[in-house]
């Protein structure tokens, strides 16, 4: 019996496969590229891509790619925290580097009790970087400034790629990130025509609370469109037909016990004028 022939992209993606398997991680980089380049779609590629990748950035990337295509993917979600932290931890090594390999003039042996200690100098000048570190690593993990007014430096706008540009098309963006108190994370976008919007957030130490008026959709002069629910729940969602072309936003503003920590953003669009009231 004849066995069923493969198709030429399964056949590529197995050769990826026992590539990674083999260590050999940037040779099957190369064999997936043109495959994600054809069908940006296709799952299992990017879930290879996530093994592939050199360095964590890339392979967050590919993470976030799996969960657009299958958000409830979890060794896809455990993999992307982990890769975050990394890059977390990363940022933070960079900004405290102290070169230990300082050249520390000296004295005679005889004048040595007089001699002030390179490695106590090296301790006075990286204890405080240590708490810093550790302060800002306890900050982006909890989201919780105790009670510091540092909320402001970790506000972002993070932009959101695509709207639909048909009525049978749909796309689903996500994205992880930790909101601290006091600080605002703005999801921008743009549209052109009336646009079917479903939003929805989910913060993993809420308490069971729902964000509420801490999370809403905003139009380009800074009107308020929606505000999310009020009330327990895992997670806060606005749906809502946008008016027309136009540039939006959705907020979320960081606050105790309701909106803090980290989260997950998913954000859907549906169609543009055609076929809408």
């Amino acid at each position: 019996m004849t066995a069923k022939p493969i198709s030429p992209v399964k056949a590529q993606l197995q050769r990826a496969y026992k590539l990674i398997k083999a260590g050999k991680k940037a040779e099957a980089f190369e064999l997936l590229t043109p495959i994600l380049a054809q069908q940006p779609q296709n799952i299992d590629a990017w879930w290879l891509a996530a093994f592939a990748a050199d360095t964590p950035k890339k392979t967050a990337f590919a993470c976030q790619k799996v969960l657009t295509l299958k958000p409830d993917h979890w060794a896809a979600q455990h993999l992307l925290a982990e890769q975050q932290r990394i890059l977390a931890l990363s940022s933070l090594q960079g900004e405290s580097v102290v070169d230990p390999l300082q050249p520390i003039q000296i004295k005679e042996a005889k004048k040595a009790r007089k001699r002030v200690r390179g490695w106590q100098i090296l301790s006075l000048v990286t204890l405080p970087l240590v708490l810093i570190a550790a302060f800002l690593i306890f900050v982006n993990l909890t989201g919780n400034n105790l009670g510091l007014p540092i909320g402001k430096l970790f506000d972002s706008t993070i932009p959101i790629p695509y709207i639909p540009l048909s009525i049978d098309e749909s796309t689903m963006s996500i994205n992880t990130n930790t909101l601290v108190i006091g600080s605002t994370h703005d999801y921008i976008f743009e549209a052109s025509g009336k646009v079917l919007i479903l939003a929805s957030v989910r913060f993993t130490n809420n308490g069971g609370k729902m964000p509420g008026r801490s999370f809403r959709l905003l139009d380009d002069k800074g009107l308020v469109l929606a505000y999310g629910p009020i009330g327990n729940g895992e997670s806060g969602t606005i749906n809502y037909l946008l008016p027309g072309a136009g540039k939006y936003r959705f907020r979320l503003l960081g606050t105790a016990g309701i909106a803090q920590g980290p989260y997950q953003f998913f954000v859907g669009f549906a169609s543009t004028d055609e076929g809408l009231p």
